[in-house]
């Protein structure tokens, strides 16, 4: 009986562990990570937080899940079941969807303050990048330049800035932004 009656306050407990998580951190642009929906997919709450833990890095927050996503990057159809809802998807399959021939930043929209600064300042992330394809460096352009057109100020810009040109700088790449 006792764990019944604390069972709600242990379900505050943690959510609200899960918002602070996403509240402590940081967009690509240097400013507090934005909710990418509400409760989008493989996030964490209504984000897309960074998680050392997670080996799929689920930190792009797509907008509107396109369908056949899931099925173009040989994960089967589960994807399916969401279209157009807002979703946290891997690093390496949002490279590996947007270097496909044909498709372009509305096939894939992404938003850009719901990503955390680690998708485009660590190591790890760099490794997913990679694990998209060849055409890696590409996909980390094209997330740059997505990200460029939504700066919301100077300062997030410049921030960006120096996130996209060390990230293209650790895989060995001028950036030229």
């Amino acid at each position: 009986m006792q764990t019944v009656r604390n069972f709600p306050l242990l379900c505050v407990a943690v959510a609200l562990l899960a918002s602070h998580a996403s509240a402590d951190q940081l967009n690509v642009y240097g400013e507090p990570l934005q909710e990418c929906g509400t409760e989008p997919g493989s996030g964490e709450g209504n984000g897309c937080t960074y998680r050392s833990y997670d080996r799929g890095a689920h930190q792009v927050c797509v907008t509107s899940m396109p369908g056949g996503f899931s099925s173009s990057t040989g994960q089967g159809p589960w994807s399916d079941a969401h279209i157009g809802q807002p979703w946290c998807i891997c690093i390496w399959a949002y490279s590996n969807v947007i270097m496909q021939e044909g498709n372009n930043d509305e096939d894939l929209p992404i938003k850009c303050d719901a990503l955390p600064e680690e998708v485009l300042s660590s190591s790890f992330s760099l490794k997913k990048f990679q694990d998209g394809g060849p055409q890696f460096l590409a996909a980390i352009d094209r997330m740059c330049n997505t990200c460029k057109a939504q700066a919301p100020s100077t300062e997030g810009l410049s921030a960006l800035h120096s996130k996209c040109v060390g990230l293209k700088s650790a895989a060995g790449h001028k950036a030229d932004y």
